[in-house]
């Protein structure tokens, strides 16, 4: 007969503790019904598809019309509809640094409530400060050295900031400081692909001298650590090597709109303006054909 370890195992009090255990009114059924596991499943699901703009919800007349189906939270539907009622439409703003991007930027969405403004810089920035950010001290150390971050990272970021604009009602984003070289290009199509409608490059032209001008005086108050002359030069030398090319790879499909940025600002935002209405006519006709 058995050793008395396997009835101390496998005897009668183990079925009968186990049987008891999976029948318990307690317990998550041992076998769940359909309805129970869409429940459960369901709401999860939806909320990690969300942000990545990957969740269809059917117009009015389609659910009239279709069966109806097991619940889902209401509270994962009702950001559901905005979130892909339209494919985002982005605007890359490039220019040196100091060339004046983000106070035109600022202007557009002051005056087009539908444009949000996200910020490269401001995006790892704030993920440098953040205490629980496996990042956050490799972009520290990146950003200082007035080199470019990594592609993943940034396209990451940008991601995460613009499904969190769209909830607030944005549907066209001024991506300021991106791409910044080749790879990101690469890893944005690789990442947003089509999902987004990317409508050219806002470009703002400043010469060196200039921009040295305008970011030391910045950095007396700004308290950013690469604002100083050091660093200041170079981002500048990075910026000719590295993000000149992306202008050239937008500018031969005609993608490009050229602006001087060293103007008073007011005389900027004039041309600024009329672009952004041109750029936004554009759109409209493209996507009526």
């Amino acid at each position: 007969p058995p050793k008395s370890s396997y009835w101390r195992t496998w005897g009668p009090s183990y079925w009968c503790y186990n049987v008891r255990k999976a029948l318990s009114r307690d317990k998550a059924p041992l076998f769940p019904t359909e309805k129970v596991k869409r429940e459960t499943d369901v709401p999860e699901i939806v909320n990690v598809l969300i942000p990545r703009g990957q969740v269809c919800v059917p117009s009015p007349a389609a659910s009239a019309a279709a069966p109806v189906a097991a619940p889902v939270d209401a509270r994962a539907a009702a950001p559901a509809a905005a979130a892909v009622a339209e494919k985002p439409k982005v605007l890359f703003v490039l220019g040196g640094p100091g060339a004046g991007k983000g106070t035109q930027c600022e202007m557009i969405c002051e005056s087009f409530s539908h444009w949000g403004h996200i910020s490269a810089g401001d995006c790892l920035r704030a993920e440098r400060q953040n205490p629980n950010s496996k990042d956050g001290e490799l972009i520290n150390s990146i950003i200082k050295e007035g080199k470019i971050v990594p592609s993943e990272i940034t396209v990451g970021l940008l991601e995460k900031a613009m499904a969190k604009a769209r909830k607030e009602g944005k549907t066209n984003f001024l991506i300021d400081g991106f791409p910044r070289d080749l790879g990101n290009v690469n890893v944005w199509e690789k990442v947003i692909g089509n999902r987004a409608q990317v409508l050219g490059v806002l470009f703002y032209e400043a010469d060196e001298d200039a921009m040295e001008k305008r970011l030391l005086s910045r950095g007396a108050t700004s308290g950013r650590v690469d604002d100083n002359l050091e660093s200041i030069r170079k981002r500048f030398k990075t910026y000719m090597q590295e993000t000149m090319p992306i202008v050239e790879k937008y500018a031969a499909k005609g993608m490009v709109y050229r602006i001087d940025g060293m103007p008073p600002r007011e005389s900027v935002w004039k041309v600024t303006r009329g672009n952004i209405i041109a750029i936004e006519e554009k759109a409209s006709m493209s996507n009526k054909h």
